[in-house]
């Protein structure tokens, strides 16, 4: 997957304000989304999750949400 396809992938809104997250890429020396550093970040809230190891997981990772069910 080029970086042009990952960008075009649907990031979900920020699980604390609701706005919209941004991906941030680093160390990347050629167009393939598999390598290099990323993270998803808030402009908004500025909220950042922890780096992973490619844009794809950072991706997948901002769009994992820990379940809506409470303890009683």
């Amino acid at each position: 997957m080029t970086m042009k396809e990952l960008a075009e992938r649907v990031l979900l809104p920020c699980p604390f304000c609701g706005s919209d997250g941004e991906l941030f890429v680093r160390g990347f020396t050629d167009d393939r989304a598999d390598a290099g550093n990323a993270y998803i970040g808030c402009d908004t809230c500025g909220v950042e999750q922890p780096y992973k190891r490619s844009p794809t997981e950072a991706v997948a990772a901002w769009n994992t949400r820990a379940s809506q069910e409470t303890t009683r």
